[in-house]
């Protein structure tokens, strides 16, 4: 028995070490969108990966480990969106995009563990265009903001 939790510790720390140096293996169960924008907003670029349909938004970065620089959800139509950390890997921070500008910044939304009946739920407080996530102290933007690249995924908005 104690070998076996030496070889899960041993284990768990390799995975952890390539992800942060080396090559990066992600989960089986993550998500990897194809679609992709590169977004200016203030000082900062990022290529960020486009969830867009239903399914796409509610899969989200679950289990993700590698390559986190941007996740954009755009909002169905009428433009509510809510997030939650179900499944996260990492904490994050959720830009609220509304009319090209950043409308509201919720910042180290922590990761929930499955099943996910207890995680909070974070949204902007009304319609909006598109939500960004990013990891959590990533980014340093400031509500306001204009955000450049998103309009070929909003239908010109």
């Amino acid at each position: 028995m104690a070998l076996g939790r030496r070889s899960a510790g041993i284990f768990a720390a390799f995975v952890g070490l390539a992800c942060e140096g080396g090559e990066c293996e992600e989960d089986i169960r993550a998500q990897v969108l194809d679609a992709r924008a590169t977004l200016a907003i203030g000082d900062a670029t990022l290529t960020a990966e486009i969830a867009q349909t239903e399914v796409e938004r509610e899969r989200g970065w679950k289990h993700r480990r590698c390559d986190l620089e941007g996740l954009v959800l755009v909002a169905p139509e009428g433009g509510a969106l809510e997030l939650w950390g179900c499944g996260m890997t990492t904490a994050l921070d959720v830009l609220w995009i509304k009319d090209g500008a950043v409308q509201r910044i919720d910042t180290g939304i922590e990761p929930c563990a499955e099943p996910c009946g207890g995680c909070p739920i974070v949204g902007p407080g009304g319609p909006v265009d598109a939500a960004l996530e990013v990891p959590a102290g990533s980014l340093d933007v400031e509500v306001g903001a204009a955000v450049i690249g998103l309009d070929p995924w909003l239908g010109g908005a």
